[in-house]
Order: C-alpha cells, then structure tokens, then sequence
C-alpha cells in the first residue's frame, strides 16, 4: 500500500484495481476502482513517460495494461476542442478522469425500452462537469457522451479493448441507433507485410504513407528510458532518411506476427552495416499501435549482443 505522502503510480493503480475485481466483483467494484483512479490523476508526473514533457498532445496513448483483467489505462490529449455523440462501450465498463481541464459528461437513458440498433430516443438523465483529479463510472451499456475544451487531457479506463468491440451510437436528431465495428478497420496480416516490405525497399515516402500525421515512434535506443521518442510524421520521416543514409543495406526479415484489435507485434530480425562500423545482426520487434489502416504509435525494441556472460 503507498502512504498519503507517496506518489500513486499505474501499476499500482492496476493490482488495487484487480483485488478490488477479485473482492467485489463487477459492477459493484467500479465506485472503487473511481477512488483509485483519482488517486492515480493526483500523481503530477503520470503523463511524462507517455506523452513527454511537457505531455504531447494524442489522440489515445496506452499508460498501462493488466492482461488478467484486460483492464486499459489510455490518456487523450486534444488540442482543440470537440465532443462525441451519445455512444455506449459495448460489453465494456468505463472509468473517466479529468486531468488537466474539465471536460462535460453528460449521461443518457433509453426511452424506447430498445436495447439494440434501429428506432432510438433518449433523453439526458444528467449534465455536469468532471473536474481535474475527478472520476466517472460507467457500467456496460451505459449511454454517455463527452466534450472537452482546448488543451484537455483525460485518463480513460476501460475493461476490455473498447477498439475490439461492436458498440452503439446514437443520433438524436434521427433517433437511431447504429452499431459502430470498432474492430472492422485495423491491423491485417497482409497490412503488416506491406509495411514489412516498404521497410525493407528503405524508400521513406513509400513507409510514411502507412503512418498517422499524428504518430509517434520510440526508437530502439536513445537517451531516454523509452530509447528515443520521435513525434509528428515529418519528424519520423527526417530520422528514418538519416537512418538509411548511415545503414544503407538496413533490412527486416520476419519471423511472427500478432494481431489483437488496433495493435499488432511484428517480431524479425534486423541486419545492416553502419557507417561507423557497427554490424547490426540483432532478434526485435515492433509493438504497433493503428488508427485505422494507418500507424498511430510504433515502439521498437532489439535484444542486446553482449560478449561477457551475465543475467
């Protein structure tokens, strides 16, 4: 347990969440699981290892996962305004977080005693506004909407992979329900090998036409504990050309692949001779993160190649 003066941290946040499942249940566990997550929006420096700092601003950013619970921590940085029609999580359970300007939660009931697509009225059962360091819960089903001002950022928990799901929206002018395939538009095997191979063609005006404007890339080593982040396509574009420029026969020779939703492994092994002498002869991966077809984030990891022999 972390006392009141230490910092409460994701994973933290994660092994109360899962022993407050474990003991309560769901839906009875989420009024706790909403305490734990303010504890974790008090916690200053909970988007520096995400996000930057000072934070970038992204559409969706994964801050921590529980594979027993399937439980997602995503943080959303806008930087402009906007607000989302009345839409339900599917099978999932929601948490919001304010964490830096209040966003408007606004919660809706059914009328028309339907439960699926088709004919839809609905009516605000309550308006008001979610504070920073203030959480929400919303259990599986529940209608809800969102609008945020310029610069917010909201810490978004979910159980299960909302992105992977059939969920309901809800047009109030029409009054119909539509179901939205979260997980119609994503990662495919053969968008993987196309990417595989534009990679390996080192042509970076055929690799950035796979990645989001918005997109950022953690690089195998750098300076950082995250190795070196890259953010912004032009930024990717400019640190790939110099790559080539310095390993010209840089190449990716696949091994396996693993698609879940909008994120995908691609396990290979890279090869190349650098300028400065070094030989690249290394097993990695890509842990990649879509918005659609296109690459939102992309986080390469490498094994080290020691001689001396240690654990």
């Amino acid at each position: 347990m972390t006392t009141a003066t230490e910092t409460y941290h994701v994973q933290q946040f994660l092994t109360d969440t899962r022993a407050t499942i474990k003991a309560k249940g769901l839906p009875h566990a989420l009024a706790e699981i909403r305490g734990h997550l303010e504890r974790l929006l008090a916690n200053p420096d909970l988007l520096a290892q995400a996000l930057g700092d000072p934070p970038r601003f992204a559409e969706r950013a994964t801050l921590g996962y529980d594979p027993e619970t399937d439980i997602h921590v995503l943080v959303h940085g806008r930087e402009k305004s906007g607000k989302s029609v009345p839409h339900d999580h599917g099978p999932c359970w929601v948490v919001y977080g304010a964490y830096r300007n209040a966003t408007r939660m606004r919660r809706w009931r059914r009328l028309d005693g339907g439960r699926g697509p088709g004919h839809a009225e609905l009516e605000m059962s309550k308006d008001w506004s979610l504070e920073p360091g203030h959480a929400d819960a919303f259990a599986p089903g529940d209608i809800h909407s969102i609008e945020y001002p310029d610069g917010a950022f909201f810490v978004r928990v979910t159980g299960g992979d909302v992105e992977s799901q059939k969920t309901l929206r809800f047009d109030l002018d029409k009054k119909v329900a539509t179901v939205q395939d979260r997980a119609q538009a994503g990662p495919t095997l053969d968008l993987l090998k196309q990417i595989n191979a534009a990679f390996n063609s080192r042509d970076v005006d055929r690799i950035m036409t796979f990645f989001a404007e918005d997109c950022t890339f953690l690089m195998a080593r750098g300076p950082e504990p995250v190795g070196r982040r890259v953010h912004g396509k032009d930024a990717v574009r400019r640190v790939l050309a110099d790559r080539f420029k310095v390993i010209p026969d840089m190449r990716w020779d696949h091994v396996d692949v693993f698609i879940t939703g909008p994120r995908a492994v691609s396990v290979w092994t890279v090869t190349g001779q650098g300028q400065d002498g070094e030989r690249l002869h290394y097993r990695g991966c890509d842990v990649y993160e879509f918005r659609g077809d296109k690459i939102l984030n992309k986080d390469t990891y490498w094994k080290l190649v020691e001689d001396r022999e240690r654990l």
